[in-house]
């Protein structure tokens, strides 16, 4: 599946150095502690900043410093050599963290680290016989991360679900993509994924990993939208795009999607009602997983709501194409897009 290449390493290469803070330094450090930290920092930033080569050098200098013991030098490595896809590389710095880390936290952070490197490896191979392995391996160091860290390496849940995806395991990638959620419940690309993954599953007649009830996450039961319940209001989301399949055959047509839009306003559990060929089903449905709403009301309080929505595709007679969306009770709207393949989110670069 294409969606799960390359680009979802890169994302998970930037949440490892992102998943747990690497400048948190005790006070009263000494000149060459320092030193030390302001090359760290200076690695962070250029991170952040997308400069992975500078990154290498602040860190690779924070590392010398250190007499070649800092972590978060070592860390900081690793995730930038994984962020421009030098997976060898990668894990010789993760391997290096097993070596000298002293306590849980290292260790976790380097099998995942050492998991990412393997995962990576696996997207980019042509092999069908070499990916099965490098999957494999993927797997255990990553399920080795989530045990020394009781679960709570938050990324290492979302770099397992992709393995599991790509193993073809989607209920078990279902229930790790789900873990990662109940983690991160700020964090928009995560329940996109899983909107994703819910239909994925759908498609080939497997279960789909039901919500797990917890005190950050409690299940919510869906509402019809009538009465005093008001319906939920589309802020944000990219628009489905023809594909070049559809186009060229003048597919023409209407998808229905029965949803359900929980209290924060996002996607879930995505029905298709009615579909469309040459891949303009897909394109809604993968579309509509990223959109952002503002929940359905009851007396004021958000809550969550079946809701329908409808898209429209029409090819017109100018260079763009017309795709109408709409949904029950809510204000249609119209958008133009360029005839081309559709993108999705670019947190995941080029889908599916």
């Amino acid at each position: 599946m294409q969606w799960t290449r390359r680009a979802l390493v890169l994302v998970l290469s930037y949440l490892v150095i992102t998943d747990s803070p690497l400048l948190a330094r005790p006070q009263g450090a000494s000149a060459q502690e320092q030193d030390l930290d302001g090359l760290l920092k200076a690695g962070e930033a250029s991170f952040l900043e997308g400069d992975y080569k500078e990154a290498i050098r602040a860190f690779s200098k924070a590392y010398e410093l250190s007499d070649s013991r800092s972590m978060m030098a070592l860390r900081g490595l690793g995730t930038a050599y994984l962020r421009l896809s030098k997976f060898d590389t990668a894990q010789k710095y993760g391997e290096r963290i097993l070596e000298l880390g002293v306590t849980e936290a290292d260790q976790a952070a380097a099998e995942n680290l050492i998991g990412a490197a393997f995962l990576g490896r696996a997207l980019d191979s042509q092999s069908e016989r070499t990916r099965p392995e490098l999957l494999a391996e993927a797997e255990s160091h990553l399920r080795a991360s989530l045990d020394l860290s009781s679960g709570q390496m938050s990324i290492a849940w979302l770099s397992l679900s992709t393995a599991l995806q790509e193993q073809d395991r989607l209920e078990e990638a279902l229930g790790a993509q789900q873990e990662y959620v109940n983690r991160t419940p700020e964090g928009r690309p995560g329940r996109v994924r899983l909107c994703k993954l819910q239909y994925l599953a759908q498609q080939v007649d497997r279960p789909v990993a039901k919500q797990q009830e917890t005190e950050e996450t409690p299940l919510q039961t869906p509402l019809k939208i009538e009465g005093n319940v008001l319906p939920p209001q589309k802020i944000y989301g990219p628009q489905p795009l023809y594909t070049e399949e559809a186009r060229r055959e003048r597919v023409q047509g209407v998808v229905i999607l029965e949803t359900v839009i929980d209290k924060e306003g996002n996607i879930t559990n995505v029905k298709v009602l009615k579909g469309l060929p040459l891949g303009l089903t897909e394109s809604a449905v993968l579309t509509a997983c990223q959109w952002q709403f503002e929940p359905a009301t009851l007396h004021g309080e958000p809550v969550a709501t079946y809701f329908n929505l409808t898209t429209r595709f029409s090819l017109g007679k100018q260079k763009k194409d017309v795709v109408q969306l709409a949904a029950p009770r809510a204000r249609p709207f119209l958008c133009s897009a360029p005839v081309r393949p559709y993108l999705l989110n670019p947190v995941y670069g080029h889908l599916p």
